[in-house]
């Protein structure tokens, strides 16, 4: 919850990821940094924003649109977060034409060690996700369980 967010000492961690537009739109509300955002303009999968300044994003430091569709992990959404990290990027947002629904998989897999990532779980809220090596083999396992098309 948004009371909880701003007990965080973010200024600890690598990275601080957020995937998600609800979240996306209440760290930007709390005025609270973040590296990455990746956000589809959409919750529990209908449109509920029509562009990023509806959540709040004005300038973003570095912008890149990528399509992925719901249930996939794209090699341009997977190369668009690589970007981020190897550019050490903050503020950064990738923009999803499709849907970002599997996006903390590729994000935890690639993000540093010690980062933090928020993202929105249908009827829980915000979770968080600490990248450590142990959560980064747990998830290449999941990746490992995906079909390649």
């Amino acid at each position: 919850s948004e009371k909880h967010l701003k007990f965080f000492d973010f200024a600890k961690y690598p990275k601080v990821i957020l995937v998600g537009d609800i979240v996306t739109k209440t760290f930007i509300k709390l005025n609270l940094k973040y590296d990455l955002a990746v956000v589809d303009l959409k919750t529990n999968k209908r449109r509920l924003f029509k562009t990023l300044s509806d959540l709040g994003i004005q300038n973003a430091s570095k912008l890149i649109v990528v399509r992925n569709k719901r249930g996939t992990i794209t090699k341009s959404l997977t190369k668009a977060i690589r970007e981020v990290f190897v550019k050490n990027l903050h503020g950064a947002v990738i923009k999803v034409i499709g849907e970002e629904d599997l996006a903390v998989i590729p994000i935890v897999i690639q993000a540093p060690i010690g980062s933090i990532i928020f993202y929105g779980q249908r009827g829980q809220g915000i979770v968080c996700v600490d990248v450590e090596e142990a959560t980064k083999e747990k998830f290449l396992k999941i990746l490992d369980d995906f079909k390649k098309l």
